[in-house]
């Protein structure tokens, strides 16, 4: 076979698969109608009769709420006060400047002072 054929032969293979997955994909199929069962779905009693249900049995009233079915919130405590906060942020201000600049701070990483970190290391016992 030469390439040309087998190109052909790829491109009608490919193309009778794309037709054949469009039939069957046009079907009758509806996702935007209910089912019938749901349409012709007739309730026996009154809205004022389920409404009344409804009010007087607390349990139902609880599920429809998501807030109620949950614990109640206990208030966050934090020792890290605004004013710390805020100190933090005046005092990095500029690195932060310079990170989020045009070069994404590579000028700046390149000027800035190396800070000096101990490396500490553990040492297994030897018996």
């Amino acid at each position: 076979m030469t390439s040309r054929f087998a190109s052909n032969l790829a491109f009608a293979g490919t193309v009778l698969a794309a037709s054949f997955a469009s039939a069957l994909m046009a079907g009758g199929v509806r996702a935007e109608t209910y089912p019938t069962e749901i349409r012709d779905f007739a309730g026996t009693r009154s809205r004022a009769e389920v409404q009344a249900e409804v009010t007087g049995d607390r349990s139902l009233q609880a599920a429809s709420n998501e807030l109620s079915t949950q614990g109640q919130v206990q208030p966050m405590q934090s020792g890290y006060t605004r004013a710390e906060a805020r100190a933090g942020y005046i005092a990095s201000r500029d690195e932060v400047r310079a990170l989020n600049g045009e070069d994404s701070g590579s000028a700046w990483m390149a000027h800035a002072p190396m800070s000096h970190r101990a490396t500490q290391m553990a040492a297994a016992q030897q018996q």
